[in-house]
């Protein structure tokens, strides 16, 4: 059901860029977040359903004798009290069925008695009527709210629809239908393998079941797994967790073998190397038809309208107890688009920024979809999974001000085949298109001519601050070895070169500067100048006259930081930097008066022989910049200096004359 990391890796090279737009709020598409930085944050609007279980033997419930509640900005599911179940609804559907990023802070802590049950995230259509799903809740003690909870001689029945008819019917006390949970279980009941472990449980159409040994089971972790982690994760230690979860839109074309998987789990990944805990090829429109799943589940589809469902957290309590509580929410759906190349700019739109990726002009890309799918989450998270540079050059992410002040890491999937899961690496090709780079020594090679894949993030409202450097990280998905790619920055865009290193997951990341410019500053190579100008000559020019300073700019051959050498071949996106040698620019001025003013070396500038002004692009990283001088400079001899993002001086002597 699960399989390894590095057989679903995406790859493809890459450029980055940032750059900050102002987007009115208005524009923010319907169900397009959930974004809670606190639970009581405005638009956090919630529904509550709880109950405590009056008299056990009989199964009396009590539906109003605890309720969950928000208190201090925080969510409190159960309290630190027995028999108690409660479950929280927020109140507007989401579209779940072609993605979405997940991530919340949860925290559990047992004062008295044993710990249990534990808490769930769930998604759920349990009725068309809105008000009868929002008040949809499960089972006591082992059902941790969503499930039946099990009661003998109905324990280990194999086929789930046999727990809603006598002797197994438990009332109230039955499951929630359509739904799929993903349980953070800390009590160990007979179906348990260990009292702290993940599942993701769905009975399909049928009353949800906890129970690890029915049909109802998708995945969990093995025995004892949380505490053979290198830093073992407790979650019922009281301290705050940190989970993410990713879910890729679904296909069944997964080999059943070793399935593909699109759902992954994630808990504090920045402890143990950023790898999820919990993976699984999961179809959450029709949870009971995905491969592996024994026959037993209610098969069908279970989404509203087969892509929307309602989203919130459940627990409960029995005879152990605990307080279950979260700290904070977001919910963000993914965005998928076919993936068009041959220099076509394809937007993928989020509330808070536009993530644009761009294949080269010579680069065609067919029959293939992307998929983008955004994690919001807080800084603190983000900056320990990233905090991997040494002491000295400690990045903190960057901030989204539309995503509540926290940051974001992007999770880039592609289908090659329309039919074929995201992020799939199995034939009929890798995931996402590849670009070899350019290589400037074989002209007539098959590399493409221009630089490698470009992504730029447009962030809405949004400005760098000032005294770092942002910076595009990429990691492998389900690791924390990030790499910096899209080197050189000014204070509102950043660009750069070509990497082999772009893997699928992107985040943005602020460094700061190193004796005032970027630790990663891009030392570009400069061919020139070239005829007509000459260097180290003294050049002789009419005043008013215009002088072309001809040159040619390549990336550096630096495969640590991904650059293949190549030629820089567009500089549309330049703009005048906030300061010198921060990324491929020009700027041209007079620096000084000439040392020597002798006429015996002079070369002398063809007069007017240009047709424009201003830079030209004239392909394969050769730039002309024409510049028509003033008549002012006559009998005067000038070095004149060309910055363009190298960090070192290209300057030209020219003497003029009437």
């Amino acid at each position: 059901m699960n399989c390894s990391t590095s057989s679903c890796v995406p790859r493809f090279l890459a450029v980055a860029a940032i750059a900050m737009l102002v987007v009115a709020l208005f524009t923010m598409p319907a169900h397009a977040q959930i974004l809670c930085t606190t639970m009581s944050a405005p638009g956090c609007t919630l529904s509550f359903v709880g109950g405590v279980l009056d008299n056990p033997s009989a199964g009396e419930i009590n539906p109003t004798a605890w309720v969950p509640l928000v208190s201090g900005g925080v969510l409190e599911l159960t309290q630190n009290a027995p028999n108690e179940r409660g479950a929280a609804w927020f109140n507007t559907p989401q579209q779940v069925e072609g993605g979405f990023g997940v991530e919340f802070q949860f925290q559990i802590t047992t004062t008295v008695g044993s710990v249990g049950d534990g808490l769930a995230f769930v998604i759920q259509n349990s009725s068309s009527t809105p008000s009868v799903a929002l008040a949809a809740i499960g089972g006591f003690g082992g059902g941790i709210g969503y499930g039946t909870r099990e009661f003998d001689p109905c324990s280990g029945v194999t086929t789930a629809a046999t727990y809603s008819v006598p002797p197994c019917a438990a009332g109230t006390d039955l499951g929630i239908p359509n739904s799929v949970a993903i349980e953070f279980d800390t009590f160990a009941n007979s179906y348990d393998l260990d009292p702290d472990h993940v599942a993701i449980q769905s009975c399909g159409t049928v009353n949800n079941l906890p129970d690890h040994s029915s049909p109802c089971l998708i995945a969990r972790t093995g025995a004892n797994f949380l505490d053979s982690l290198v830093n073992p994760i407790v979650l019922s230690d009281g301290l705050m967790h940190y989970v993410q979860i990713v879910y890729l839109p679904y296909s069944a074309t997964c080999p059943t073998a070793n399935p593909c998987p699109n759902l992954s789990v994630y808990i504090d990944p920045a402890l143990n190397g950023g790898a999820p805990v919990l993976q699984a090829h999961v179809d959450l429109n029709n949870p009971c038809a995905a491969a592996a799943v024994p026959s037993g589940c209610g098969s069908g589809p279970i989404l509203s309208g087969n892509t929307a469902a309602y989203v919130g957290f459940t627990a409960a309590t029995r005879g152990a107890q605990s307080e279950h509580l979260i700290q904070s929410f977001t919910f963000t759906p993914s965005v998928t688009r076919p993936l068009q190349g041959s220099g076509v700019t394809n937007s993928f739109v989020f509330p808070f920024a536009t993530y644009n990726v761009t294949y080269p002009a010579d680069v065609p890309v067919t029959n293939t979809t992307m998929t983008i799918t955004p994690t919001v989450l807080p800084p603190a998270d983000c900056n320990k999974r990233i905090n991997i540079f040494g002491e000295g050059n400690v990045p903190t992410c960057t901030t989204f001000p539309l995503a509540g002040s926290d940051a974001v890491i992007f999770d880039v999937a592609c289908a090659v085949a329309a039919n074929q899961t995201q992020g799939d690496t199995t034939p009929p090709g890798l995931a996402c298109p590849t670009t070899t780079g350019f290589n400037p020594l074989q002209p007539t090679s098959t590399f493409h001519s221009n630089e490698d894949i470009s992504n730029i993030v447009n962030i809405n409202n949004g400005t760098i601050p000032a005294g770092v450097a942002p910076q595009f990280l990429t990691a492998t998905e389900g690791t924390n070895a990030w790499v910096p790619i899209g080197v050189g920055f000014s204070t509102d865009l950043t660009k750069g070169g070509g990497t082999n290193n772009y893997q699928s997951q992107m985040v943005l990341a602020d460094f700061p500067l190193v004796g005032g410019t970027s630790p990663f500053l891009v030392q570009y190579q400069f061919n020139g100048f070239t005829s007509p100008v000459n260097q180290p000559a003294i050049n002789s020019a009419q005043a008013g006259q215009t002088i072309p300073f001809k040159w040619q700019l390549l990336y550096p051959s630096n495969a640590a930081l991904g650059f293949n050498g190549g030629p820089v071949t567009n500089l549309s996106l330049v703009v005048p930097p906030a300061a010198p040698t921060t990324f491929p620019f020009l700027t041209l001025d007079i620096v000084g008066e000439c040392t020597n003013t002798s006429s015996s070396s002079d070369t002398s500038v063809p007069v007017d022989t240009e047709s424009q002004n201003g830079l030209v692009n004239q392909g394969n990283g050769f730039y002309q910049y024409n510049w028509q001088t003033p008549k002012t400079l006559a009998n005067q001899c000038v070095i004149v200096d060309a910055e363009v993002g190298d960090g070192q001086p290209h300057e030209a002597n020219i003497q003029f004359h009437k």
